[in-house]
């Protein structure tokens, strides 16, 4: 079995790993720092390991969650955040609030980076105290994977649900006289919704 990375936030040393009756993922010992979901042990300790150290987390862990196995860490680590250049949509305070657009510019399992200039830009305040206690939701539209058939044309992929939602969490800005640059992470995203993360990155990767 793959051997957990130590801990991104803390440099914690021992790992454990959870499982929800769904998802399993990897929680800091430490710290607490949580891992993104997966729908196996394997899977769950590789996205530990490719966190970075941005503050990017799921939620609490709750007590009805199984402890599958405690495990003693590695000192290495990687980051591993992908480019992509996605328009997207930030609503604040509620999923129909205010509306700013921008482009989705980095993005990893646990979180994106956020170029924003229009709409309700003006909306967003300039401290980042103010700002981490904004909620957020974010909306794409889910990128289109090109295939091809057995002929070697090319097919786009179908969508069912194209345009995406998800709570998004502020954690650090950047600000300029025409853009607010905004990282954060996605918050305790269900099933589709981690479908639809682990699409986007899967996209971003291939570029």
């Amino acid at each position: 079995m793959l051997i957990p990375k130590i801990c991104p936030n803390c440099n914690g040393s021992r790992a454990l790993l959870y499982f929800d009756a769904i998802y399993y993922y990897v929680v800091c010992d430490q710290c607490g720092m949580t891992g993104a979901r997966a729908l196996n042990e394997e899977e769950a300790l590789v996205l530990w390991n490719e966190r970075s150290s941005t503050s990017f987390t799921y939620e609490v862990v709750q007590d009805s969650n199984k402890l599958v196995r405690v495990m003693s860490c590695d000192t290495q680590r990687e980051c591993k955040r992908y480019p992509i250049n996605l328009p997207v949509v930030l609503t604040l305070f509620q999923p129909n609030g205010k509306k700013i657009t921008g482009v989705m510019h980095n993005v990893s399992y646990y979180g994106a980076f956020l170029q924003l200039r229009g709409g309700h830009v003006s909306a967003i305040p300039s401290s980042t105290e103010e700002l981490s206690r904004l909620r957020m939701f974010l909306y794409y539209k889910n990128p289109i994977v090109k295939q091809t058939d057995e002929n070697g044309s090319v097919v786009a992929s179908p969508e069912s649900n194209p345009i995406q939602q998800i709570e998004f969490i502020p954690k650090h800005m950047m600000q300029s006289s025409q853009v607010v640059g905004v990282g954060g992470c996605f918050k305790s995203p269900n099933g589709e919704q981690l479908q639809s993360v682990q699409h986007l990155v899967e996209f971003a990767r291939g570029r």
